[in-house]
């Protein structure tokens, strides 16, 4: 799990890397009516969801677990960031990230989530990378 969607083989595919596999993704929630969309997942999950030309509503849950079993705290998290993402997407809310910011639910604009993104510290990486070997 620490390698996340390359391990688990659901990373984005190619085609979505490009211009013509972004609209075609837009294209293919256009054609099936999809009016809301709500995208879980790492950092290329949020580029995709930045760059995509989706005429939907888009919400993207801001919790990413790094490496390991997830705990009963990341469970509960990613419940309650689900739950506030799908509230929010029904209320109207449109390309914002749901994320808890001291102890509250709120909503980011995807292009602050996008462009504010902190690497991880390399002395932590480090860490990470020692204890998955």
């Amino acid at each position: 799990m620490q390698y996340g969607g390359t391990i688990l083989r659901s990373r984005r595919c190619e085609d979505f890397r490009t211009d013509e596999g972004l609209q075609k993704a837009a294209d293919n929630l256009h054609k099936h009516n999809i009016e809301g969309l709500i995208v879980i997942g790492g950092d290329g999950t949020l580029r995709g969801a930045v760059d995509c030309p989706f005429s939907t509503r888009t919400l993207t849950l801001g919790h990413v677990q790094r490496g390991g079993v997830p705990t009963p705290a990341d469970r509960i998290l990613t419940s309650e960031l689900g739950d506030h993402a799908v509230r929010a997407l029904v209320a109207g809310a449109h390309s914002v990230m749901s994320g808890k910011l001291n102890g509250n639910l709120v909503l980011i604009p995807l292009i602050d989530g996008y462009s504010t993104h902190k690497p991880i510290p390399s002395d932590l990486q480090e860490l990470l990378t020692r204890m998955t070997r």
